[in-house]
This record gives C-alpha cells, structure tokens and sequence, in this order.
C-alpha cells in the first residue's frame, strides 16, 4: 500500500503541478515582446516639420504603447542624409524614415503625382486622396521599392521665396533662376522660370550671392533653411503645389512586427495627420506676420492669372504620364474619380 500511494501519490503531485503550470502561462505569455524601432530623420529638431510632426508621433507612440513599442529616433541626419533615406531604410540601415517623395521622382514616380500643379485643392483634402491613392498603384509603387507608406504628410502650399522685390505679375517669373526639385521645377518652368539645383543647405547662401534669384519653400520651413532674412519677395501662386512626405517602414520589418504594432502606429499616424495640418497652417501664417513686419512684399497672383497659370502648366501632366507609364494613368483617372 505504501509502494501504490507513493507510486500514484508521486503521479497526483506532477499532474497537479503540470495544471498549475498551464493555467500559469497564458500570463506569462499574454505580455507581447518589445518592438524596437529605429527611425531615420534628416530634419534638425527645432525644424517646424518635425515639431509638428514626428515629435508628436513619438510622444503619442510612448503615451499609448511604451510597453510595446521602443522607438530609437536617429534625427538630423546623423545617420543617412536626406536624399539617402529610402535606400538606408531598404538596406536595413533604418527600420523606418521620413522620405520626401520628390527627392526620388524617377523611383517614387507614381507618388510624385503629389506634386504636379494645382492637383490637391488643400492640405486636408489632399491627405484623404492620397490614402485612397496608396490603396492602388501608388502603394504598389513604394512597396515595390521595399517600403510601406505608414504617415502621409502633406505641406501646405508651397511659395516662391527671391532675393528681391521683382515680381509684379505672373509674367515676372520668366527668366527667373529658381531652386526647385522634382515635377515642382517642371512646373516652374512652364510658367517660365529658369530652375537650378542647388542642395537645401546651400539655398540661403545661393540666394544672397545670386548664384539663384530665388526658391521654392513653405512659409513654415523658411526659418529652418535661413531664408527669412534672404527673401525680400514672396510669391504666392496660390496652391500651385504641395511636397508629399512619407514616414515609410521597411516593408520586410513591418511584416514582421505584431499586428498590435502596426495597428498603433496606423492609429497614432491617423491623428498626428490631422493635428499636422493645423499645425503647418498657423506657423505660416506667423511667418507671414513676420515678413510683414520686416518689410518683405508679399505678391499674390490675381484670379486672372490663377486661370492662366493652371492653362500653362497642363502640359506638365502629359509629362508625367509619358514619363510613368500605364499606371499612371491609372492613378489619374483614380484621383479624377475622387475628386467628383
């Protein structure tokens, strides 16, 4: 009998201590590993961009998510420069980064849609067609080169910044030597500009010397890239383009990351969207404020020539379309679609 008791005696305990254990470990296995996350930035910290934006994002990522979710945040391009992002980020160099699409023009071709001439009536607006957009050939465009669209920011519209007071009409532009980039410069030059390629840390300088009479930029970035006391005109076409910048993920990482991951940071990128915006909009209006105050003259194309400009620049979208292919016209009649 003690033989049978210690033989089923031993049994009971194991059996019991093996339930014990069961029920145990769904808590220890409810907690979900940490995500670390690096994020690459060419932006400075002070820059109006990132306070408005990537600032935000970070903070409401630690709010709702630290215990999920370790961002390293590797900014003012101490680890890949601006023109560098989307290839650091496919190579692993980052897991995510902020990407300004018309660095990339020929890669991003679709997305560059973005900053054709008069396409998005605002900041607001534009942001809901471009959500629909990257549902179709334009997401298929970034993750075929290795990315995954998480944050779409769209800039308030872009102005022209000169050295000095010149412009009185649209007609002034022609001749003009303007810093632009991407499908923005096509358009420049349709309204008659000049326009040359001078690297973002180099405008302010290039502006004084004359090297360019001018620029293109947001009103809120101008502080950022020294312009305000470079600029003595702004010319204001009226929403003629905007820039479309991307919090991209490495479509390898991000399809390895939990499913709460990735939802957090589609939910916190949704609002911080909004919250940008806003954002943008009352720094311009501050910078404006300010170049009054300097005596910078601000000059606003009239609606006549607004009707003008957008018969000028038509021909910049066969461009494109030539350009892009097939899907891009896709994309066209896609946005056409939304915009009814």
């Amino acid at each position: 009998m003690k033989s049978l008791f210690k033989t089923f005696g031993v049994r009971a305990f194991a059996l019991a201590a093996g339930v014990a254990s069961c029920l145990a470990a769904p808590a220890t296995m409810a907690a979900d590993p940490v995500t670390t996350v690096r994020i690459a930035d060419f932006l400075p910290s002070q820059h109006v961009f990132y306070t408005c934006s990537m600032e935000k994002w970070l903070g409401e990522v630690d709010r709702t998510a630290k215990e999920r979710i370790r961002v390293n945040y590797l900014g003012g391009g101490k680890v890949v420069g601006a023109t560098e992002i989307l290839d650091g980020v496919r190579r692993g160099v980052a897991d995510m980064g902020v990407l300004v699409v018309d660095y990339w023009p020929d890669r991003l071709n679709l997305a560059s849609f973005s900053s054709l001439p008069y396409v998005f009536p605002d900041p607001k607006k534009g942001t809901e067609i471009l959500h629909e957009l990257m549902k179709g050939e334009m997401g298929e465009n970034f993750r075929k080169e290795g990315i995954e669209p998480v944050m779409i920011l769209l800039t308030t519209p872009r102005q022209v910044a000169l050295a000095r007071d010149r412009v009185k009409s649209l007609d002034d532009l022609k001749g003009l030597k303007l810093r632009a980039l991407g499908w923005e410069a096509r358009t420049l030059e349709a309204l008659g500009a000049t326009t040359i390629s001078v690297a973002i840390a180099e405008v302010a300088t290039s502006q004084r010397t004359g090297i360019i009479d001018g620029s293109s930029q947001t009103y809120y970035a101008m502080p950022g890239w020294g312009l305000m006391d470079a600029t003595k005109q702004a010319i204001e076409l009226r929403g003629y383009t905007h820039t479309l910048v991307v919090l991209g993920a490495s479509t390898q990482k991000w399809n390895s990351w939990p499913q709460a991951v990735r939802d957090t940071m589609k939910t916190v990128s949704r609002s911080i969207e909004s919250s940008w915006v806003d954002c943008q909009a009352e720094r311009d209006e501050q910078i404006v404020a300010q170049f009054k105050k300097q005596g910078v003259s601000i000059y606003r194309i009239s609606d006549r020539e607004l009707d003008t400009a957008r018969q000028m620049v038509k021909p910049v979208f066969d461009k494109w379309l030539a350009a892009v292919g097939p899907n891009g016209r896709k994309v066209l009649d896609q946005y056409n679609a939304l915009m009814k």
